[in-house]
């Protein structure tokens, strides 16, 4: 929830990274994102675009399996604020 003195640009940006399982699609960070605009989804550094390859419900991000599948030797890093 946001202070009436904060906005989004005030809040510090949170980082989770992952290593995925074999076919792993979701993956949960700690908070819901107040703002869905500021996240963003990387795997193995290349960052992925919303609706189209990822998709988020709550605190829960789920990949779309585009263009591949995740794999143990991938990275997924995810930062929101």
């Amino acid at each position: 929830m946001l202070l009436k003195s904060q906005s989004v640009g005030d809040i510090p940006w949170k980082e989770k990274s992952f290593t995925p399982t074999t076919g792993q699609i979701t993956f949960i960070i700690p908070n819901i994102p107040i703002d869905l605009i500021a996240l963003n989804f990387y795997v193995n550094g290349v960052q992925c675009e919303p609706v189209t390859q990822f998709i988020v419900s709550g605190s829960t991000i789920t990949w779309l399996n585009t263009p591949f599948s995740l794999g143990t030797s991938d990275w997924v890093q995810i930062k929101y604020k």
